[in-house]
């Protein structure tokens, strides 16, 4: 996983390592707005990130790699609407896969999962999903995980599984804990 930032500086040693079969960049949004609202950065800086995407895309392909590049955006009851946006977006930029992934809800006033996951007792959001499982799409998409309301389960485990590491050397359990 990365977040993209500094990916421009790496891509001959992500495409030349021998072993990595799948790479995975946070993208967290397709705009600079919802990029902000998850994130708190900036446009200059999902502009990078984008740009980067693009740059891994068009270097794998150029080199007949194999490798799957696929990007992991954010969704939440504020933007689940757009997920078929979010899908041909990817596509556009050159991904293989496309991870929606839901949004990792936080302790805080406005991050919470009431505030911001979809649940499968929210009908709308229900049927805005089902209607796009039948579609057929130009890439790989992963779904968002939708909560039950079960408490065991409305928290990300990635904390307990994973390491990630920034590109300041910060090391944290879950990297979009590291965004903010």
């Amino acid at each position: 996983f990365t977040n993209g930032l500094v990916l421009d500086r790496q891509i001959d040693n992500i495409l030349t390592t021998k072993g990595i079969k799948t790479f995975n960049i946070s993208l967290n949004a397709i705009n600079a707005s919802e990029y902000e609202r998850f994130t708190g950065y900036k446009e200059k800086i999902f502009k990078r990130v984008i740009e980067n995407t693009k740059k891994l895309c068009k270097a794998k392909k150029e080199s007949g790699s194999d490798m799957e590049i696929s990007a992991t955006i954010l969704v939440d009851k504020m933007n689940y609407k757009s997920m078929e946006e979010q899908i041909h977006f990817a596509h556009e930029i050159g991904l293989d896969h496309i991870i929606l992934s839901h949004f990792m809800p936080w302790c805080t006033e406005g991050m919470t999962a009431e505030e911001r996951c979809l649940f499968e007792d929210n009908k709308e959001a229900m049927t805005h999903l089902e209607s796009l499982y039948s579609k057929e799409f130009p890439i790989a998409v992963t779904f968002p995980t939708i909560f039950d309301g079960k408490k065991d389960n409305a928290l990300c485990k990635d904390n307990v599984l994973s390491m990630s590491i920034d590109g300041d050397g910060n090391i944290s359990g879950c990297e979009r804990k590291m965004l903010n």
